[in-house]
């Protein structure tokens, strides 16, 4: 917090700021304050962001938010701040992609990702199909933040432009709801539009399987938050009988995004 004037505080405001970063332009405001209120600050002239950044990062780097005691850090307080890595003792942010993973048949016309976990299933799912730790919930402490979605379309059978064209046609005419509780949907997709198809393209028969270079990805303009214990899934919908062209191709749903972490 940056204080220009004495007037800027009075007696209410000084009890909210006391624990506050404050930064001071003029001598006079900085003894005021801790004359009168008690309350420590950081003199800066005039400009001064460059100035607070190079103390903030400092400060980072040596293992103190303290402004009175920035200078006089231990060497064995700042190594000790040089060891921590990505993971803490509080938790962590870490760029994450939770998936699961659905093979089409032809009886089936409804099919929910991410209720089946790691561990489960006929076939049992291993790390490949889903990383997904419990059955259609996010886990305590846990937190994803999705800002993307991603589609694989993985395990074509042959590799005839009839069978190109009927799995682009069972793309087009199916459609995935991000459910959660209490909610209709977060948002319903057709998986054409998620797999990037806006016709119906005469592929070469030598196709067979995705191009991994160019995986799909359909940026959220409003991204999707799974809170911790929140129970979530995606509702696939086709709405044509998939036929025997399609089956055994398999589907990957990918939220990409971060995760937050306690630890």
């Amino acid at each position: 917090l940056v204080v220009h004037d004495p007037r800027d505080v009075s007696e209410r405001i000084a009890s909210l700021i006391k624990n506050w970063k404050i930064v001071t332009i003029r001598k006079t405001v900085q003894r005021y304050l801790e004359l009168e209120y008690g309350i420590k600050s950081l003199f800066l002239y005039k400009p001064f962001f460059s100035k607070v950044r190079k103390f903030i990062m400092r400060n980072r780097y040596l293992g103190t938010d303290d402004a009175a005691t920035a200078d006089v850090v231990t060497r064995e307080s700042a190594m000790t701040n040089l060891q921590k890595g990505t993971h803490s003792s509080n938790g962590e942010v870490l760029t994450y992609s939770l998936y699961d993973t659905y093979t089409l048949a032809a009886a089936v016309t409804t099919y929910t990702f991410f209720q089946v976990p790691r561990g489960q299933g006929t076939p049992v799912k291993n790390l490949a199909d889903t990383n997904q730790l419990l059955a259609g919930t996010m886990p305590q402490a846990q937190r994803m933040i999705c800002d993307r979605i991603k589609l694989q379309i993985l395990g074509l059978s042959g590799s005839t432009n009839l069978e190109i064209q009927d799995l682009a046609s069972m793309l087009f005419n199916t459609t995935a709801e991000i459910l959660i509780p209490g909610k209709e949907n977060l948002g319903i997709f057709c998986l054409s539009e998620l797999a990037g198809i806006n016709n119906l393209i005469s592929l070469a028969a030598t196709y067979n399987g995705v191009n991994a270079a160019n995986l799909p990805s359909f940026k959220l303009s409003v991204p999707i938050i799974l809170a911790a214990n929140t129970s979530f899934g995606v509702r696939i919908i086709h709405h044509t009988p998939v036929t025997a062209y399609s089956e055994d191709v398999r589907l990957k749903w990918i939220f990409s995004g971060s995760l937050e972490r306690l630890s």
